[in-house]
Parts: C-alpha cells; structure tokens; sequence
C-alpha cells in the first residue's frame, strides 16, 4: 500500500421528506382494452407508472392486489408490496414486471394492508397513497360503501397518509357508486394521458423545508425562506413589509427546491408566502408572519392562540460558546442552555451552513468550519419562538499528512455533504466536506489530518479498522466500514 496516502470509497444516497404508495389492482379485468386504446389496461398502467417514476421526487413504493387475501403479512399472500419504499428508479422501473392481470379485486383488504406496511415503516405524514382500479370490491363479505369508509378512514387516522382512488376506465355504476361513496377522494380516468396527469397532480405536494423561520419572533437581519416539491416546479417567494408592500421576490424555475436568504433587512414585522407552479397546476403555501427584533424581543408569537392575558413561561436562551466576537479555530464547540426544556435549533451561516437541534436544556455540538465569519443563531419555539445571535471567525490551523477519499453519488438528484467522519482504535476525526455531489458525479478529495500520520510516515502498520461516517445537510447519515492493511 502507497504510505502517502490511505484511499477510500464511500456511496452515498440521498434524503426526500415525501411517500409516495401506489396501489395497483392487478386482477383479471385489468387484461382487457379500455374502448380508446387497443392495449390492455395492465400495460397503461405501467406505463403512466413509468413515467411518474421517472420524474418523482422522493420515496417510491408499489402494492399488488392479485386476488382475495387470506393472510396480514403485506409482504406476502394475494395482496403484497412489490416495490420497498426506495429511490432507485431502476429498481423501480425493474419492479413493474410483475404487475400481471389475475383473480378478484379486494380494494378493502389492500387498504387494511397498505396501513400495515406503512405502520411497519414507520411512517406518518408527508405521505400520499393512490389506489388504482378498474372495478368494484369483489372479495369483501358485508356492506361495501361501510367496509371501504372504515378502511379509509383507519388509514387516514393509522398514518395520516393523503388517500385517493383513481378509477381507470370503470362502468357508469361503479363510477356513480365511488363518486358517491369517496367525493372528493375519487377521480374517473379513461386513457394514458388522463392516468399519468392523476398520478403526478395527486401526487404534487409542496412544503416548506428546513431552516425556514416560521412565524415568531427573531433577533436576526435575515430571514431564511426553504420550500420543496415532489417534482421539478417553478417557485416564487414574496417577502412583504408590514404595509405588505413587496420588499424582495426571490424566483426559481424549475428545480426541486428553493432556498431564499433575504438579508441586509431592519427591524419591524415582515410576511412571506411561496407560490410553486408545475405545467399550470399552482399551490400557495401560508403565509409566515415574522417580527424582526435586535434586542431581547419579547414572547410572541403571530400563530399563537392564546389569549394577551395568557401566561406564558419565560424563555431564555445562553450562548455559552463559541462567545461573540471571538476568533478560534476548528473543531467549534458549539454550547448552549434554555431556562426551558423546549426544542431547539441551532443555524450556522457563513462560509457554510449547517443546522443541528436539540431536546434538552443544555446543547452541544462539535463541528469543524472552514476559516471565515460565521452568524450562529439559536432558535426555540413552543407557543412561541426566542432566538439569540453570536458572530465569530474561525482561522485555520495548520495540519499534515493527507488521507484520500473517493466520494460517489449513485443517486439520481444532487446530494449536499456536510462532513465524514473517521475512526480508528484510538482517534476519531470529523472532516468537514461541504460540497454537492451531482447525479453520479465522482470527486477525490484530499483531507489533511495529524491523526493518520503514524500510518502514513511508517510507525505503524499492520490492521487499521476504520468507519467512515457522512452527514448530509438534512442530517441523513451513512456508513461505511473498512479493513485496511498497512505496509511499508
């Protein structure tokens, strides 16, 4: 082994806040044509799923319901998950051969066994399930409009999962019957086209994201606006004053995400909202209502419903480290207290920027910071929302010897990194990476570090058990082992 260098490989993945769960009725009638297509229904299906996988953004499952169920294990039996919730589109795309026409239709049965797998994922919200059939129950023993509503609604409460049932091509009594049973939770389609644009509208949810400032109070001159689709939208973000005249309109086209900082801004009452577009269909997110403060400000909150007489604990917050106007140098310990035991949030921007939170009354977190300046906030919210500010700059250390990785992206979309993590018996080390990694992009980087040196210069040798550890922006995290032998 070359004694300049130690050589690694780590794969990454990447993090979506949303589920998407098809459902797909695969029983015998889905062989048949639908009257404006001489191919079967079985294949429209896949197609329109073909397209919807291609584009999604986020975490992707598929159940099968290929006959009367007889059994509650959701990996198993007539009705099973054919597709794990995943973001590997080819696995996807692989999974879509097994969607072949057979037996009954037993829509109660799959929507008590889509509860279960979403249970057994632990999933609950951020979540959208869409059942797709072609006909009526045809296994369920009992009133059907009292089976179907209770399973709906035993979903709904068992995972807090948006529902919809999209009828492909049904009869004018079984359309009569879902749109009088569902309402709104029903939609009748008759092609490719009008499945596939089902699909993707039901399927379109946008949020805003982390480190966004919900409404509240902050001591700040910025306010940090993140919204995110579950397909590539166009976004504008409006920031108002408190005449709600426009102070600054932030737009971004069509990308996944949107991130604003609107900074340089003076104390006072400020609003914000974002509109996300996708080929005409638009959804406007509520509007945040920020107080800007740069002394202590005061318990308050615009969402709040309490009454003004209401008593409200106060809430303090102590920076203990790193101190206002300091200058050091990495690692940071970032150090903290609440006089309440309220979560809380701590914002790192500057050169970098990096989120941590936190569940107790005393916080501390270990991080390494390219030199610069850095605004460090503490945010805390319960009924209401505190904050408090340091400023402080980091020089860099000298350090030696180098240890070479090799990151790759598998995934599909850009991924961030915000630091590895390396260990041996006796030492660990956090490098801080900051980068993004394109779709499939492979990058050697060359972290210099005094902790490998014995290995490297020669005075050790032998087994070096070491675990690589990466943390993205949103706090998803990997890891990977490995056994290296050292020679000289």
């Amino acid at each position: 082994m070359n004694r300049g260098v130690l050589f690694f490989v780590v794969f990454l993945s990447t993090l979506y806040a949303s589920y998407l769960l098809n459902i797909v009725d695969c029983s015998g009638s889905m062989a048949g044509t639908p009257s404006s297509s001489s191919v079967s229904k079985m294949e429209i299906t896949k197609n329109a799923l073909t397209e919807i996988i291609n584009k999604y953004n986020g975490l992707l499952g598929i159940m099968a319901f290929y006959d009367c169920e007889d059994d509650d294990d959701p990996f198993s039996g007539d009705i099973h998950v054919i597709l794990n919730f995943t973001d590997n589109k080819t696995e996807a795309l692989n999974s879509l051969s097994s969607l072949t026409p057979s037996g009954f239709t037993p829509i109660i049965e799959s929507l008590d066994q889509a509860k279960i797998y979403l249970q057994s994922q632990g999933i609950y919200g951020d979540c959208t399930v869409i059942l797709l059939t072609d006909g009526e129950e045809s296994c369920y023993i009992g009133n059907e409009t009292e089976g179907l509503l209770n399973a709906m609604e035993e979903l709904k409460n068992a995972t807090n999962c948006e529902l919809y049932v999209l009828g492909f091509d049904v009869g004018s009594s079984t359309n009569d019957f879902y749109n009088k049973t569902l309402k709104d939770h029903y939609f009748n389609v008759h092609n490719e086209t009008e499945l596939h644009d089902a699909l993707e509208t039901l399927s379109f949810l946008v949020s805003y994201v982390p480190p966004t400032f919900f409404s509240g109070v902050y001591n700040s001159s910025f306010i940090l606006v993140n919204v995110s689709s579950t397909y590539v939208s166009n976004y504008t973000i409006s920031l108002f004053d408190e005449t709600l005249n426009i102070v600054n309109t932030s737009v971004c086209n069509n990308v996944y995400t949107c991130f604003v900082n609107f900074s340089g801004l003076s104390e006072g009452l400020y609003y914000f909202n974002a509109t996300v577009c996708k080929q005409g269909n638009c959804t406007t997110l509520s509007t945040q209502v920020i107080n800007l403060s740069f002394s202590s400000p005061p318990i308050s909150n615009t969402s709040s419903n309490m009454s003004s007489n209401a008593s409200i604990p106060s809430l303090n917050i102590t920076i203990l480290s790193p101190t206002n106007g300091s200058n050091i140098s990495s690692p940071i310990n970032f150090t903290y207290v609440l006089s309440l035991p309220y979560p809380s949030t701590l914002f790192v921007f500057g050169v970098v920027n990096k989120t941590f939170s936190c569940s107790n009354t005393f916080c501390s977190f270990l991080s390494y910071l390219p030199a610069g300046w850095y605004d460090v906030m503490v945010q805390s919210c319960n009924v209401t929302c505190v904050s408090k500010n340091v400023t402080f700059y980091v020089f860099e250390k000298p350090s030696s010897c180098t240890l070479q990785l090799m990151l790759k992206n598998w995934a599909l979309k850009p991924i961030m990194i915000e630091r590895i993590i390396v260990y041996d018996n006796s030492y660990d080390y956090v490098f801080p990476l900051y980068l993004t990694l394109s779709a499939g992009e492979r990058k050697v980087l060359n972290l210099k570090n005094d902790v490998f040196c014995p290995y490297i210069s020669g005075e050790k040798k032998g087994l070096l058990k070491v675990v690589l550890e990466w943390q993205d922006a949103f706090n998803n995290k990997g890891r990977e082992l490995f056994e290296l032998y050292v020679e000289h």
